[in-house]
């Protein structure tokens, strides 16, 4: 989604900080300032295990509610604008005629459907999804593991097809999971040279149209 359909390859530093601020706010810690500009990284390491469990708290509680505020400040810089679509991202509303289009990404679920519902692409979308706000999704579901697209191929019920995406890891993804992957390239990633070379590269959604097989073809 980030950095295919959506301006910004992720989402900004600053949004997990103040997310953290809030939940430090929210439970009454008192980290010492070192231990706050940990906990306003977007980290889950043995570092950060090891300042919530000297604050008394867990670190999967600091961590989902650390998530669910990222989540509301990024929905809330969507809806005034500060984020946008990409000119290119109609080209799905018209591939979508005549083929199964889905969206699984690695920012966080409750993002991911806000922008799916927010910018109507989910008038087109047969499934969207986003990794849990937990710190299992983040440390071991996330691309390249291809857990979350074998979801959406299940809730299709398929086995096949062409997955798009602006980032290396997106095309080893797609091989782990069987599918056909394709390089959007961006400004932004002019010079990333993926491991596994994709089936093809585009530089606009709207190449899509030429490089996918006839509509009346399984893809």
């Amino acid at each position: 989604m980030d950095g295919v359909l959506l301006r910004g390859r992720e989402t900004e530093p600053w949004v997990y900080a103040r997310a953290a601020d809030y939940v430090i706010e929210e439970l009454d810690l008192s980290p010492s300032d070192p231990q706050r500009e940990l906990l306003r990284k977007h980290r889950c390491d043995e570092e950060i295990v090891a300042v919530c469990e000297t604050l008394g708290v867990s670190l999967e509680t600091f961590w989902e509610r650390k998530e669910a505020h990222a989540s509301r400040i990024e929905n809330r810089r969507i809806r005034d604008g500060e984020r946008t679509p990409f000119e290119d991202a109609e080209a799905v509303f018209e591939l979508a005629r005549d083929r199964q289009l889905g969206v699984v990404s690695n920012n966080r679920h409750e993002t991911v459907e806000f922008v799916a519902e927010y910018l109507e692409f989910d008038e087109v979308l047969e499934y969207v999804r986003g990794r849990d706000p937990t710190v299992e999704a983040f440390r071991q579901l996330r691309k390249p593991n291809p857990h979350y697209i074998f979801e959406a191929l299940a809730s299709l019920d398929n086995s096949d097809g062409w997955y798009v995406g602006d980032r290396p890891k997106d095309m080893l993804a797609a091989e782990r999971a069987g599918l056909d992957g394709i390089f959007l390239r961006r400004t932004f990633n002019q010079k990333e040279t993926p491991d596994v070379e994709p089936t093809h590269e585009i530089d606009s959604l709207y190449e899509l149209k030429t490089v996918l097989p006839p509509e009346n073809d399984d893809c």
